[in-house]
């Protein structure tokens, strides 16, 4: 691949991570590698965008994508349209792509990778998966060996309101997230685990060349969890994390939702905006990376180092993908230990209904926690490892007994 000494990049959208990336810039970040990389042209929609000195200001996308002085396009807009059509006439025009995009990526992938294979053209996205962390590169470049399971918290938005609803209730840590940047004014994507399955896609896809839909992907978010279930948790030496889970066995187990992690494990101590990736390789064993997953310099970091990697001839390879549909572990058909809350009567006999009925699905009790008095009390189970598709079954029945109010709280348990 071609060296570049000098470079002009077009930016196309310059929100909170664009606006990282021309400060980076502006700092002479690329000067210790030896080289010069202009930020000729921007193209935003929004009249109010920030604007810096001595960069044009395109009427759209398209001047950018047509500049011939241009070879190196930065995707920043994110979504799917348009964001997949300025990819792909970027790619057509034979220009570089960097993108932060994770859910173009993770529905589209196959296109453009051909697309940019066709044109011999790279690709960068380390910016789209885990912030600062560049596990993109250390997935694609430093674990040449099979790679057995990857459990990550890769959402910082979700991470932060867990952290600090150990001292508030969700919606005062979910402002408080969004006051600091780290959650959107609508945050339903990030608090209903969307954002995580899509980069758990892309997690998947670079690990193993196959390509899946985020759609199948099991996924559940953490609007259930309360400041309650946290001190519970606690205090049974567990913290709760929104983990993306990847399992690959013969039939691989892919699932995103909230998870009871025990203390003594190293996911447990990440904590607020931070995210971290769990890999565990056939050859190297365990192995966890930990960084900034939100925030506007942390990504605007990955848009950077991807642009140098491309200036110096040093981006990765893109994926060989096989074409083949791949069938994935239906979520029922797990088999872990689980935290249950349910909310009863505080009357004799209604632990043993509970208990009754757990025991006709073979769910066994690990332990039992009743502490509050009141007309209605929770009770808190553990229990040992049970098949999930049981599981729902007991809950169920439990959630029509006349002593039960509302429905249970069910919450998985990381099993390591």
């Amino acid at each position: 691949m071609i060296k570049y000494k000098n470079v002009n990049i077009g930016l196309i959208g310059c929100g909170t991570v664009g606006v990282g990336v021309v400060k980076l810039l502006r700092k002479g970040i690329s000067k210790k590698y030896g080289i010069n990389i202009n930020l000729k042209k921007i193209a935003d929609i929004n009249k109010k965008v920030e604007k810096f000195k001595g960069i044009e200001y395109a009427r759209n996308a398209e001047e950018v994508i047509n500049d011939p002085e241009i070879e190196i396009i930065v995707e920043l807009i994110g979504g799917y349209e348009p964001a997949l059509t300025y990819i792909l006439r970027s790619l057509e025009k034979k220009k570089h792509i960097v993108t932060a995009n994770k859910a173009v990526l993770s529905e589209f992938a196959p296109i453009i990778f051909k697309k940019a294979k066709q044109k011999n053209m790279s690709i960068g996205f380390e910016a789209s998966v885990c912030g600062s962390i560049p596990i993109i590169n250390i997935l694609l470049e430093s674990i040449p060996t099979n790679i057995k399971s990857i459990i990550g918290i890769v959402n910082g938005s979700t991470n932060y309101i867990l952290t600090k609803m150990r001292e508030k209730d969700y919606k005062d840590a979910l402002k408080e997230a969004q006051d600091k940047g780290f959650a959107e004014r609508d945050p339903s994507f990030d608090i209903n685990g969307l954002d995580s399955t899509q980069k758990l896609a892309i997690l998947f896809l670079i690990s193993k060349g196959v390509y899946i839909k985020s759609t199948q992907i099991y996924t559940e978010g953490i609007t259930i969890i309360t400041k309650r279930d946290l001190e519970y948790a606690e205090e049974l030496g567990y913290t709760i994390k929104l983990l993306a889970i990847a399992n690959f066995s013969r039939i691989p187990e892919l699932r995103v939702h909230p998870t009871l992690v025990p203390k003594t494990h190293l996911l447990s101590s990440i904590e607020y905006e931070d995210n971290a990736v769990y890999i565990t390789g056939e050859a190297t064993g365990p192995q966890m990376y930990t960084g900034k997953g939100a925030g506007m310099l942390p990504t605007a970091n990955a848009v950077i180092s991807d642009i140098i990697n491309i200036v110096r001839g040093k981006s990765y390879d893109i994926p060989e993908f096989k074409n083949k549909t791949i069938k994935i572990k239906n979520h029922r058909d797990y088999k872990l230990e689980y935290y249950f809350r349910f909310l009863a009567l505080d009357k004799p006999g209604v632990l043993a209904k509970i208990s009754n009925i757990l025991g006709i699905y073979n769910i066994s009790i690990a332990s039992v926690i009743q502490k509050e008095k009141g007309r209605y009390v929770p009770i808190v189970m553990m229990t040992h490892k049970s098949l999930e598709g049981n599981v729902y079954k007991a809950i169920k029945k439990i959630e029509k007994l006349d002593c039960i109010k509302g429905r249970a709280n069910l919450i998985r348990v990381l099993d390591i």
